[in-house]
């Protein structure tokens, strides 16, 4: 059974797009990074990686995500497909670990927008340290336990012909997880759904008080232009940790589909690789839309290489008057 052309489309346009930006992103930040900011540069980099890392791996499994009972199903058309149905379960857990990258690099960057403003600048070593408490953990722990939740590719099969009898399985590939109360599956879940809600609580937090340091540094030393350009990073950083909840707003379709109450379909199985998806193209978008800077570096160097095309043509057309 194949899966409608629709979402195969989906999945290449927001996979092609969000690479172009994101690239574009790293780009400017690997070029033409001040001296003064290529320690907090290190997170926006690690942000960016983890949004390219997001979409490469939606494209590479193009799941339909099945609630089948207590389990979660999972059927690929990506192009995992053609090596194992292994490879499309690693791009499924990369993609998790990736989106939670994501979205602790937010908390880190908050934090070190706050270390910045305390101690006047911030050095790469705390910003690894950061990396290391703040990131790492829960990308860790969310890798092991999901792992550690898959079952057997032959036991999805069944459970899922048991749930959809009349769908033909010939060719599909389908993978899928233990029990939602087996301890691996319990703590994939957990990081996900539930650690959310106090860290959003500590974004706010550290928020504030960023705020209302920028404040009370009207009447200090601090530069008009510094602290236009912190309040441009607590903006951006502002909307990429609203971003997850488009994330949420797929998971909540896939719980509503647990109660049976929405009919399914093949494009709705297919909303929470696509809402996922999203973030890993709008974070750039909102990082270009509030900080001036690296808009005026694409356009430098477009106008580089509009200038590099005029003068190769202007050189062409004398060579040619010379012949």
């Amino acid at each position: 059974m194949s899966t409608d052309p629709s979402v195969l489309i989906l999945h290449s346009i927001l996979a092609v797009s969000a690479l172009v930006i994101n690239g574009t992103l790293l780009t400017c930040l690997l070029m033409r990074t001040q001296i003064t900011f290529r320690s907090f540069a290190i997170l926006m980099r690690i942000h960016v990686l983890a949004d390219m890392c997001n979409v490469i791996c939606c494209f590479g499994h193009m799941d339909r995500v099945i609630p089948a009972y207590w389990n979660i199903i999972f059927i690929s058309y990506g192009p995992c497909t053609l090596v194992s149905p292994i490879l499309c379960y690693v791009f499924y857990n990369c993609f998790l670990v990736a989106s939670c990258a994501s979205f602790y690099t937010t908390i880190a960057s908050f934090l070190a927008r706050l270390h910045i403003l305390k101690h006047g600048s911030i050095s790469p070593k705390k910003i690894w340290s950061l990396v290391g408490s703040i990131i790492v953990p829960p990308c860790a722990a969310l890798a092991i336990g999901f792992a550690f939740a898959k079952m057997p590719d032959s036991e999805a099969r069944e459970i899922y012909h048991e749930f959809a009898p009349t769908e033909n399985l010939t060719g599909l590939v389908i993978t899928g997880n233990v029990h939602y109360l087996h301890p691996a599956m319990f703590t994939a879940m957990f990081i996900v759904f539930v650690l959310i809600t106090p860290m959003y609580l500590v974004i706010w937090l550290v928020r504030s008080q960023i705020l209302a340091r920028l404040s009370l540094s009207s009447a200090t030393l601090m530069s008009g232009q510094s602290r236009l350009l912190h309040r441009q990073f607590v903006k951006v950083l502002t909307l990429q940790a609203l971003s997850p909840a488009l994330v949420m707003t797929g998971l909540w379709t896939y719980a509503l589909r647990q109660t049976q109450l929405v009919p399914t379909t093949v494009l709705l199985e297919c909303t929470v690789i696509f809402f996922a998806e999203l973030p890993a193209l709008l974070n750039p978008l909102i990082v270009f839309a509030c900080i001036p800077v690296f808009r005026g570096i694409v356009r430098s160097a477009l106008r580089g290489v509009e200038s590099t095309s005029k003068l190769e043509l202007t050189m062409s057309s004398n060579a040619g008057a010379k012949n």
